[in-house]
């Protein structure tokens, strides 16, 4: 390296920390304007005094270096997984509805005395479970299997009944 490239690369200033110091130029990544503490900012810099979480005003971002062009990237990134997650849970919503519907439809068609209470997709499983009540005090899924069956053949996917419990470990009535 000539001395003429080290003198382009490195520049003598003084940091928001007080220190004058000798900083290849790549390492300023913006400016505080605040009177007490005014000069150049680097990482090290941001970190200690934490302007950008603080959201400081006086802080004056070199935006176009690759420093914040890569933070900006990575909250976008993290902004549309979170939306991408948002979007999923209300398709997963819709879909539960639509079973719930389903099954529904189905009781009344086989004149099953019991109410749908909705329909989980199961977190570990390709499977659906039908929450509901009904009249009787007792584990009685196998009374109303007509529904297992018929929701399996109209969604394709498995289907488990689930008698709803009280808090106290009863089932629960209508």
């Amino acid at each position: 390296m000539t001395s003429k490239e080290s003198t382009q690369e490195y520049t003598e200033c003084i940091l928001a920390s007080g220190k004058a110091e000798i900083v290849n130029k790549k390492n300023l990544i913006g400016f505080c304007h605040y009177a007490e503490h005014k000069g150049y900012i680097t990482r090290a810099v941001l970190k200690t005094h934490d302007c950008d979480s603080k959201k400081c005003h006086y802080l004056e971002r070199f935006e176009d270096h690759p420093f914040w062009v890569e933070r900006k990237r990575q909250k976008d990134h993290r902004k549309n997984n979170k939306l991408m997650a948002k979007n999923t849970a209300k398709k997963r919503e819709k879909k539960e509805e639509a079973y719930k519907a389903i099954a529904i439809q189905l009781a009344k068609k086989l004149h099953y005395r019991m109410e749908i209470v909705s329909v989980r997709k199961d977190g570990s499983e390709d499977r659906y479970i039908v929450f509901y009540i009904s009249p009787h005090s007792f584990d009685d899924r196998s009374y109303f299997s007509g529904i297992e069956a018929g929701l399996e053949r109209s969604i394709h996917r498995p289907v488990e009944l689930r008698h709803i419990k009280e808090a106290d470990g009863s089932y629960a009535v209508m």
